[in-house]
């Protein structure tokens, strides 16, 4: 709670470091801000053309023009929302060493600097998202509100793994690199591009233990079948997030003291 109290009061600091990295990063191009939204986009194009003839007739009970590509950015975009902010959480104690030498700050309002940028991009196309399903009558009903307690937890499962990779990139630089060649693994692993019936039985099993699959399937189930999800099928994920964030913190907590001397 100490903790959580230190980060509210240098909410003024977060604030302005979110906006002044939100202004600076498409700073000079031509596009502008419009890259958020121009990458995940191209993205789902691809996918959609690849995949949606072939994966259009596993979704089972949906036959509508769009319910592939619902499928597809129900999965994609809080993907790219993980791995987003789990990278930006990995390099936030290297990328900024000079300012942690400097300034004497809570190193937590990094991790949340990294959750409102991070989640600005997500918003972003969200929002796109939603206009989309709102024109093409596609938007679910009240069941659209049972996503943000899910939503709040793959937050936690993101920010568990974050305070764990930070501090060990602080030690063992070469944590960035695997960590991108795990995420390109993670999506494959993931159900975000085809549904999890077309896997043989003993492959669903396995690949259930990653906690993501509940929690995309939650969101799967509410866009593209507009029903509640799962809540039982949660149950691994909050069991992994109990478990990052108390060995996150632990960690964090046991070499607090040394990481100066390393950045």
């Amino acid at each position: 709670m100490r903790a959580i109290l230190d980060i509210w009061s240098f909410r003024t600091f977060i604030l302005g470091s979110i906006r002044r990295e939100i202004s600076s990063r498409y700073k000079g191009t031509v596009m502008g801000s419009a890259w958020v939204v121009i990458n995940p986009l191209m993205m789902i194009i691809i996918y959609t053309v690849i995949f949606s003839q072939v994966m259009h007739s596993r979704l089972n009970g949906v036959g509508g023009t769009y319910s592939y590509s619902i499928f597809l950015c129900a999965g994609l975009l809080p993907w790219l929302f993980f791995s987003d902010l789990v990278s930006k959480c990995q390099g936030a104690f290297v990328d900024n060493g000079n300012l942690l030498k400097k300034m004497h700050f809570p190193r937590g309002c990094l991790l949340v600097i990294a959750l409102g940028n991070a989640g600005f991009n997500f918003l972003v196309i969200f929002t796109i998202f939603a206009c989309f399903l709102l024109l093409t009558g596609n938007f679910p009903g009240v069941e659209v509100f049972s996503i943000v307690p899910v939503m709040l937890l793959q937050i936690l499962l993101s920010l568990g793994i974050g305070i764990f990779l930070a501090t060990a990139n602080v030690f063992f630089r070469d944590i960035g690199h695997i960590v991108g060649l795990l995420l390109q693994f993670g999506f494959w692993f993931t159900p975000i591009v085809y549904p999890l019936n077309v896997l043989p039985v003993w492959v669903q099993k396995i690949i259930q233990v990653n906690p993501l699959v509940g929690i995309f399937h939650f969101y799967q189930t509410v866009f593209v079948w507009k029903q509640v999800g799962d809540w039982l099928g949660l149950l691994p994920a909050v069991g992994w997030t109990v478990v990052m964030l108390l060995l996150g913190v632990n960690v964090y907590r046991q070499h607090q003291n040394e990481m100066v001397d390393e950045l």
